[in-house]
């Protein structure tokens, strides 16, 4: 083929309005539109197919609400782990409880004593049970020495054991509960009551309790004075610190590790609360 002086091919004007593509394979501009819509489809089909499966954005509510992650790495006292919220032992989940029963234990454990005496009024018994705890325990865990003082007149077992053999005293004691713990011992309950499978002790549930506290995430306020205070009762009341059942060490064991005035208590003999070095 011959060009002509304007660089046209000969045999007339040229269709400018296609643009052919030459035998190495350049995209002409109408087959990189028709790409460009290809590809645009394709993005679409696939938002299309993945966009019901992703969750929906959190709402600034839900990241509050939104429970943490488990902390494998969190130190867990002796009978609790999982810590349970009433017994400081593994925890089970369980359904609620609308029975009479169920109800009692659950105003026991939220301290309800209007509640704990109407439900006793109307007949509920004192020792009724719930998820594997007594009305007793809950309101020993709670401190609701009220709620305790209903239980016991109307016939509550002092030594009643929860499903991981803890007695109410017990319970008190773990969760520092001075008055509570004061209350049960002046109705009769044993100071060194334990039973399988944990054998754990009132003075060995304090202590357990205080290292808890020690650490940065613990789900047992502090209440130093409380724990301090309650330890004090127990020994007066004849609580053993060198009694360990089992093959548990002795209470005296885990104060010497804990140190301090909680250590002295156990290992120097009886302080007074009041007197106590700070």
């Amino acid at each position: 083929m011959t060009v002509d002086n304007a660089g046209l091919p000969e045999g007339g004007p040229v269709d400018i309005g296609e643009a052919p593509v030459d035998t190495m394979g350049i995209v002409t501009p109408r087959r990189a539109t028709f790409g460009a819509v290809l590809a645009l489809l394709g993005l679409v089909v696939t938002l299309a197919v993945i966009w019901p499966s992703a969750p929906p954005p959190m709402s600034p509510v839900d990241e509050v609400l939104a429970p943490e992650p488990a902390d494998s790495t969190r130190e867990s006292s002796p009978g609790a782990a999982p810590l349970d919220a009433a017994s400081g032992s593994p925890a089970v989940q369980t359904p609620p409880d609308d029975s009479p029963a169920g109800l009692l234990v659950a105003a026991a454990g939220a301290g309800d004593i209007h509640c704990v005496r109407e439900l006793l009024a109307g007949g509920v018994t004192p020792d009724s049970a719930s998820g594997g705890r007594f009305a007793i325990h809950g309101a020993a865990a709670n401190g609701s020495a009220a709620a305790l003082h209903f239980l016991v007149d109307a016939g509550a077992h002092l030594e009643a054991l929860d499903q991981y053999g803890w007695t109410a005293l017990t319970q008190a004691a773990f969760y520092g509960n001075a008055e509570a713990v004061v209350f049960l011992l002046s109705a009769g309950a044993d100071p060194n009551a334990h039973a399988e499978p944990n054998n754990q002790t009132p003075l060995r549930a304090i202590l357990s309790g205080w290292t808890m506290t020690l650490s940065r995430r613990s789900p047992l306020p502090p209440k130093d004075q409380e724990r301090f205070a309650a330890a004090w009762a127990l020994i007066q009341a004849g609580a053993d610190p060198h009694f360990g059942p089992g093959d548990h060490p002795p209470p005296v064991v885990l104060a010497e590790a804990l140190g301090g005035e909680i250590g002295r208590l156990f290992t120097e003999g009886r302080i007074d609360p009041e007197r106590r070095p700070r």
